[in-house]
């Protein structure tokens, strides 16, 4: 019989490891640092070991939750504007500035906060001033301030913004090319006791789409059409974004005529959406991992940076135990550099404090 020591070596040559040289594993204090495999080997113990480090210290891409927004989006609105799931109700609108002001809802600004990296505040810089959307908070839960959401973390802006909209929970909004984020009306029911408010939009939004459909609906599937139920009316939603693939014009004119018929719904429903989209600006407290704010045409008001894998920094020699985390060193700098407050704060918990804290005095709520 073998010995336990030698079955246990047997068992371990057994497993196969999902990972080549070349690879990008996630590393760190946080295992939420991209590192390219350069080296896979063994130690002296015989485990085995990515760049010298053992493998546990990694965790592998394919193990991610991906929940970055390219992903949630997945390109155009040619094929987002139908993915609506089972039910009518996820019919999505648009966080438009532009259409906001036709309909009648007037511009409010606040202080909001993003969480972000050193990369996205580059990105977050240039759009200063734009009607290009983001998603934003009152408050979130500290842990979340050097792990990121969709980056690496490590650095929170505090921004002075034009709000769209404002929940007390992440309702997921997505964004489509042009920068313009949209929202499901599924989401509108959770965040508040508006069921009234949301089947009355509903039915406009029912009617707008069965003569969508009626409009631009191939005239050789014209016959698999019925609207005798709402399943009815979703099915042809749903083949309509099928049917309509490789026609570029059809398919624009189609949603040209979404858009204009989302904004007359949304015109005919405008005091109801005021409440729905503002009414926690008079609270900006939430019991959630973090709340959602979706502003535009932001300014940079001041860049907090907080510790995280983000801020590593290769050694010189080349030696991973020489490597340190200080790389807002030298982020700070160049933000200051660009003419920007900057602060790092060594607790979390302090800074999630002073976020909390410029909120509630801006609801006036102290």
């Amino acid at each position: 019989m073998k010995s336990f020591r030698k079955r246990f070596k047997d068992f371990v040559e057994d497993i196969n490891v999902p990972i080549n040289v070349g690879d990008t594993v996630l590393g760190g204090r946080f295992k939420n640092k991209k590192i390219k495999v350069k080296k896979i080997s063994k130690n002296e113990k015989g485990d085995i070991t990515i760049n010298n480090r053992p493998l546990l210290k990694y965790r592998i891409m394919s193990e991610m939750v991906d929940v970055t927004e390219g992903v949630r989006w997945a390109g155009s609105l040619s094929n987002k504007l139908f993915d609506i799931g089972t039910s009518l109700s996820g019919l999505w609108l648009p966080m438009s500035s532009i259409i906001f002001k036709r309909i009648g809802l007037e511009e409010n600004r606040a202080t909001v906060f993003h969480v972000t990296d050193a990369e996205g505040f580059k990105g977050i810089k240039k759009m200063q001033g734009r009607k290009q959307s983001i998603s934003a908070f009152f408050e979130m839960q500290n842990r979340y301030f050097n792990r990121g959401i969709q980056t690496q973390g490590g650095v929170v802006l505090e921004l002075d913004a034009n709000i769209l909209s404002a929940w007390r929970e992440d309702v997921m909004s997505s964004p489509d090319k042009s920068g313009r984020r949209w929202i499901q009306l599924s989401y509108f029911g959770g965040m508040y006791r508006v069921q009234d408010d949301i089947d009355a939009m509903l039915k406009d939004l029912t009617v707008l789409i069965k003569d969508l459909i009626k409009k631009h609906v191939p005239s050789n599937k014209a016959q698999n059409v019925k609207f005798d139920t709402d399943k009815d009316i979703v099915k042809a939603w749903l083949n309509m974004g099928i049917w309509l693939r490789g026609e570029k014009m059809i398919m624009r004119d189609l949603i040209k005529d979404y858009i204009d018929g989302v904004e007359k719904v949304m015109k005919s429903n405008s005091k109801r959406l005021q409440s729905i989209f503002r009414s926690y600006l008079n609270r900006r407290r939430t019991d959630a991992s973090w709340d959602e704010i979706i502003v535009n045409k932001i300014q940079i008001k001041q860049v907090h940076a907080i510790d995280s894998d983000a801020w590593h920094r290769s050694s010189d020699s080349g030696d991973p135990d020489e490597d340190d985390y200080k790389g807002y060193l030298d982020f700070l700098a160049k933000v200051r550099a660009d003419g920007f407050k900057a602060k790092y704060w060594e607790n979390e918990m302090d800074l999630e404090i002073y976020v909390r804290g410029v909120a509630t005095k801006e609801a006036g709520s102290e």
